[in-house]
């Protein structure tokens, strides 16, 4: 009988290790350190960590990596620490967002700038480890976010009353 329970629990060992050894490399890493070096209006320096099986593929991890975070769980001192996405979202059902960094066009990339690598790679088995600087356009990745998840529409200028007209389905300045 104990034999019996020794042997379910190793199964069960067995299949959780086969199953996480599956999951894709690059939601492995949204577990990475992501820290705000710089902000200004437009552009955001973070560092942050990536992992791959070669030096690019762990730079462009790095960048993946801060852009989960900022969406989806928050940085301290960038957005009040609270993501950009609304908490209660279901970012699962949003086709904007499950096409951000997969799909055919990966546009996520339109929301970075540069990358620099800090240091030298780190070589763990067959997995190539990086600290980077990572470039963000957050204004603009927050006004998309705005517009493709959250539901908010900003007037583009407050200071002026725009207007849809329908018959020409065009906008005039009221």
């Amino acid at each position: 009988m104990i034999c019996l329970m020794h042997d379910k629990i190793r199964k069960n060992v067995l299949c959780l290790l086969c199953m996480l050894a599956s999951v894709p490399a690059y939601t492995q890493g949204i577990l990475a350190t992501v820290e705000l070096l710089d902000k200004d209006a437009a552009t955001s320096v973070f560092c942050a960590e990536g992992k791959g099986v070669s030096e690019s593929d762990a730079l462009e991890n790095a960048r993946i990596n801060v852009l989960r975070k900022i969406i989806y769980d928050g940085v301290v001192d960038f957005n009040g620490g609270m993501p950009l996405v609304r908490i209660g979202t279901d970012t699962g059902q949003n086709p904007w967002l499950k096409n951000l960094f997969d799909g055919k066009v990966a546009t996520y990339k339109t929301f970075l700038g540069g990358v620099e690598l800090v240091g030298d790679f780190d070589r763990d088995a067959s997995t190539y480890i990086c600290k980077a600087n990572v470039v963000v356009k957050h204004s603009f990745l927050k006004r998309q976010i705005d517009m493709q998840v959250n539901g908010a529409i900003e007037n583009p200028s407050p200071e002026i009353n725009y207007q849809r007209q329908a018959s020409t389905h065009r906008w005039s300045v009221q």
